[in-house]
C-alpha cells in the first residue's frame, strides 16, 4: 500500500539546526514547498512548525531529515513517520515568552538573554510553536528553554522586532525528557558499528510484528569489544533512548565483588527488563562475569556465569529484550555465550581513524566557544591512536586551560561580568597545551610494558654499580638512545624519499630516451628506406648507362669492315676486361669473342682468296706451317681447301686449324 506523498519516514539530520527539516527537491515539488517556506509537522501526539530546506539529491523521496530536538517535540524516533504540510503566511511574532529549565542553568551565572538567547535569534527568523522546547548551545555548556507563550496565535516567526521575554522562575522538569539525552549524533567515529547495530536492534525493539511476520525470532544479543574509552557503553545508551528502550545497566565486576548475591543480581536485572519492555540490559566488563572456563577460580564465579547462560536463553523467548555486553578483551569471554541464538553480533569498536577523531572532536567542541583560528584538522591529524575518551579529555583540558587564563578576572564574592565570560574563547594556543598533557590510552599498555622492561635493567645494573650513578647513567643512554633512533629514522625516511624521487626521475627520464630512441630509429629506418630507393634508382641508371654504353660498342663493332680495325677493336676490348665491373664483363667478353672470330674470318676469308687466286695461276709461293712454322711445301686441306699446314703437322689433325671443319684428306700444293 503506498503512502501518500505528505507522509515521510524520520532520518537523522546533517545539518543540526533546531528550525529547519530537510527533504528531496523532487518530493518539495510533489508538495509544492520551496526552500525557506515554513511547514507544519505532525505526530500521532504532537505537531510543530519549522523551515523547509532542499537537499541534495542523496536523500530518498519518501525521507525527511530533522535533528533531536525536532524530533524530541514530536515525541518521535528515528523511523517513525510523520505528516507535512504548509504552514502558509505565519505571521511574526509581537511578543514570546520562554524559560529555561532548571536543571541546565544550575550554577550558570549572567544574563541569560544576552549570552544565549539574543545569538541563537539574531538574524534567524525562527518558528516557534508554544509548548516547544529547544536547545541553545554556547559558554561551554547547553541551556534548555520552553516555550511558554507566543503572540499572535500558536505559533509565529521570531523577527528582529519580536519582543523576546525569558524572566521568571525556571521551569521544573517533570515530565519533559532532556533534550541533551545522548543520541546517534552524539556518537562519533562509529559510524559503520552504529549502522550495523541500528540494522540489528531497531526493527525487534519497535516494530516486532514485522519478524513474527516472518516466523522469525529477535536477535538475542550483540557483543561490543574494543579498547577502553572507545564508545562501547555510548552506543548502548544511544540505542536505548532513540528506540525509547528502557535501559538495564550491570557493572560485571561489581556483580562479582558481592559474591553470593551476584546471581540475584543477574535475575533481577533481567526480570525487570521483560516487566517494561522494550528494554535493553548493558553488561560492562562482561569477561569478569563469564569468563572462559579454564580462567575460573571457585564455585561463585561459576555459578554466576551458569546464570548469565541461563537468563540469555530465556531473553531468545521475549520479543523486545535486548542484551548488550561490552568487553576489552573478546578472547576471555566464555565460548558458551559467544554461540549462535545468544551473542549472535559481535562488533569490533576500535580505535577511530582521522575521519572519526574529527568527527568526535566537532561533537565535543559544538557547545565551545571556539576562536577562528582553531583548526581542528591539525588536531585530528595528531592524535593518532586517540579514542573518544582521549578526545573528551583534550576538549576539557583545552576549555580548562582558556578558564585559567581568567582566573585573576573572576571575583568569586560577586557574578561573573557578561564582557568576562564573552572574553572566554579557546584558542589554539589552548589546545597545543592541552595535547602536551594528554596522551593515547590505546598505547598506554605498550608503553607501560617497555617502562617495565627499562625498570628491571635499571634494577640490574643499580645492583652492578653505585646505584644514584647507575640510574641516572641509564637514563640518560635511554634517552640518547631514543633521540639517536628517532634522527636515525628521519634520515633514513628522507633518504628513502631522496631515493624515490631519483627514482622517479631516472624512470622518467629513461621514459623520455626510450621514445627519443624509438623516434631517432624509426628516422634511421626512414632515412634507410630512402637510401635503399636512391640506390635503386641508381642502380636501375648505371644498367641503362651500361646497356647504352654496350649498345653503342656493339654499334661500333658493326661498323668495322677491315681485318686491321677488327684486330684494334679486340685489343681495346681485351684491354678494358681488366677494369670492368663484374656485371658488363659477360657482355663484353661474348662482344670480344665475336671480334676475334670476324677477325679470324675475315683473315681466313683473305687467306682463302689468296688462295683460289694461287690455284686459278696453278702455283703456291712457299709459306710457313700455321703449327711448326717451317717454310716447306703446305698441304692443302679438304674439303675446305685450306692451304695451311705442312704434311707432318697434318697427319696429326682432325679438324683445320683455320676453319675448324672436320679433315677428309689433303693434297699438295704446288711451290712456286
Amino acid at each position: 500500500m503506498l503512502r501518500p506523498v505528505n507522509r515521510l519516514i524520520v532520518e537523522e539530520a546533517v545539518n543540526d539546526d533546531n528550525s529547519v527539516v530537510a527533504l528531496n527537491p523532487t518530493r518539495m515539488e510533489d508538495l509544492n514547498l520551496w526552500r525557506g517556506d515554513t511547514v507544519l509537522i505532525k505526530a500521532d501526539e504532537r505537531n510543530t512548525v519549522c523551515i523547509v530546506l532542499a537537499d541534495t539529491e542523496d536523500l530518498d523521496e519518501g525521507k525527511i531529515r530533522m535533528n533531536k530536538v525536532i524530533r524530541k517535540n514530536l515525541r518521535v524516533l528515528l523511523g517513525d513517520i510523520v505528516s507535512i504540510y504548509s504552514a502558509g503566511d505565519v505571521a511574526y511574532g509581537k511578543r514570546i515568552h520562554v524559560s529555561p529549565f532548571a536543571d541546565t542553568i544550575e550554577g550558570l551565572t549572567g544574563n541569560l538573554f544576552d549570552t544565549y538567547l539574543k545569538p541563537y535569534f539574531t538574524e534567524a527568523y525562527r518558528p516557534l510553536r508554544t509548548g516547544d522546547t529547544f536547545l541553545v548551545r554556547g559558554e561551554f555548556r547547553p541551556v534548555e528553554f520552553k516555550v511558554v507563550d507566543v503572540d499572535p496565535g500558536e505559533f509565529c516567526i521570531v523577527a528582529p522586532n519580536t519582543v523576546i521575554h525569558c524572566e521568571g522562575e525556571a521551569i521544573i522538569r517533570e515530565d519533559e525528557e532532556r533534550l541533551d539525552d545522548v543520541g546517534y549524533e552524539d556518537v562519533g567515529g562509529c559510524r559503520r558499528q552504529m549502522a550495523q547495530i541500528r540494522e540489528m536492534i531497531e526493527v525487534p525493539l519497535r516494530h516486532p510484528r514485522v519478524l513474527q511476520n516472518l516466523a522469525r525470532k529477535p536477535p538475542c544479543g550483540v557483543l561490543l569489544y574494543g579498547p577502553p574509552g572507545c564508545g562501547k557503553t555510548l552506543i548502548a545508551r544511544a540505542v536505548a533512548n532513540e528506540t525509547g528502550a528502557n535501559f538495564f545497566p550491570i557493572n560485571g565486576p561489581e556483580v562479582i565483588s558481592q559474591m553470593a548475591n551476584g546471581v540475584t543480581i543477574l535475575r533481577r536485572a533481567f526480570e525487570e527488563a521483560e516487566r517494561n519492555s522494550p528494554a535493553i540490559v548493558f553488561i560492562d566488563h562482561i569477561e569478569s562475569i563469564a569468563p572462559r572456563g579454564d580462567q575460573i577460580n571457585g564455585e561463585v564465579e561459576r555459578r554466576v556465569a551458569s546464570q548469565l547462560v541461563t537468563l540469555m536463553d530465556r531473553v531468545k523467548e521475549r520479543q523486545q529484550v535486548v542484551v548488550f555486553a561490552a568487553t576489552d578483551r573478546p578472547d576471555k569471554v566464555d565460548m558458551a555465550l559467544r554461540q549462535f541464538g545468544r551473542f549472535e553480533r559481535e562488533i569490533s569498536v576500535g580505535v577511530p581513524n582521522y575521519d572519526g577523531r574529527l568527527e568526535i572532536l566537532r561533537i565535543h567542541t559544538r557547545d565551545m566557544k571556539l576562536h577562528e583560528n582553531v583548526r581542528l584538522e591539525d588536531f585530528a591529524t595528531n592524535t593518532e591512536g586517540f579514542v573518544g575518551a582521549d578526545l573528551a579529555q583534550l576538549c576539557s583540558e583545552a576549555a580548562s586551560q582558556c578558564i585559567r587564563e581568567k582566573m585573576d578576572l573572576i571575583d568569586f564574592e560577586r557574578e561573573i561580568d557578561a564582557e568576562v565570560l564573552d572574553s572566554m574563547v579557546v584558542t589554539q594556543k589552548h589546545f597545543n597545551s592541552a595535547m602536551g598533557t594528554c596522551n593515547a590510552s590505546s598505547l598506554r599498555e605498550t608503553v607501560m610494558e617497555v617502562l617495565q622492561t627499562v625498570l628491571r635493567k635499571m634494577w640490574c645494573v643499580r645492583r652492578l654499580r653505585a646505584p644514584a650513578f647507575a640510574a641516572r647513567e641509564e637514563q640518560d643512554r635511554n634517552i640518547a638512545r631514543a633521540v639517536d633512533n628517532n634522527g636515525d629514522l628521519r634520515q633514513q625516511t628522507a633518504e628513502l624519499q631522496e631515493r624515490l624521487r631519483v627514482a622517479d626521475g631516472d624512470k622518467r627520464q629513461l621514459e623520455a630516451d626510450k621514445r627519443a630512441s624509438a623516434a631517432r630509429e624509426e628516422s634511421l629506418r626512414q632515412e634507410i628506406a630512402s637510401l635503399h630507393e636512391s640506390s635503386r634508382a641508381l642502380q636501375a641508371d648505371i644498367e641503362e648507362l651500361r646497356s647504352h654504353h654496350i649498345d653503342k660498342l656493339t654499334e661500333t663493332f658493326e661498323g668495322l669492315t677491315t681485318k686491321e680495325e677488327v684486330m684494334g677493336f679486340a685489343m681495346q676490348l681485351a684491354d678494358r676486361l681488366t677494369t670492368i665491373t663484374t656485371t658488363e664483363l659477360p657482355q663484353l667478353q661474348a662482344l670480344l669473342t665475336r671480334a676475334q672470330h670476324k677477325t679470324r674470318e675475315m683473315g681466313e676469308a683473305e687467306l682463302r682468296q689468296q688462295m683460289q687466286e694461287q690455284n686459278q695461276q696453278g702455283r703456291v709461293e712457299a709459306a710457313a706451317c700455321l703449327i711448326c712454322q717451317e717454310r716447306e711445301r703446305r698441304l692443302v686441306l679438304r674439303p675446305c681447301n685450306h692451304f695451311c699446314v705442312c704434311q707432318d703437322c697434318a697427319t696429326q689433325l682432325e679438324d683445320c686449324p683455320m676453319c675448324r671443319q672436320p679433315i677428309t684428306g689433303w693434297s699438295t700444293a704446288i711451290l712456286s
